[in-house]
């Protein structure tokens, strides 16, 4: 349903680094940092700055990750208020 890079991308721009990102999502920094950028490249757009210091979000990163914290928050939704629908129709 939506980008399956978005969580990751989400992710490394709370915590920072793709080491920290890699435990929350139980993958090594490696596949994240491969993720992430094939994810930009995918895209074409440049979202961290990085540093031995940590990630940094672009200015387009920083509009990118409000986009995509609304979309997951909306396909959460959509995915409740679909279930909320199936279970009164099973229940009929």
């Amino acid at each position: 349903m939506i980008d399956s890079n978005l969580p990751i991308f989400i992710s490394v721009a709370d915590l920072g680094s793709f080491s920290r990102a890699g435990c929350q999502l139980k993958k090594s920094p490696q596949t994240i940092f491969r993720q992430i950028s094939s994810f930009e490249n995918k895209i074409g757009i440049k979202l961290f700055d990085r540093s031995p210091a940590g990630m940094k979000l672009t200015q387009a990163g920083r509009s990118f990750y409000k986009d995509a914290r609304f979309l997951q928050s909306f396909a959460k939704e959509a995915v409740k208020r679909a279930d909320r629908k199936s279970t009164r129709l099973n229940s009929s």
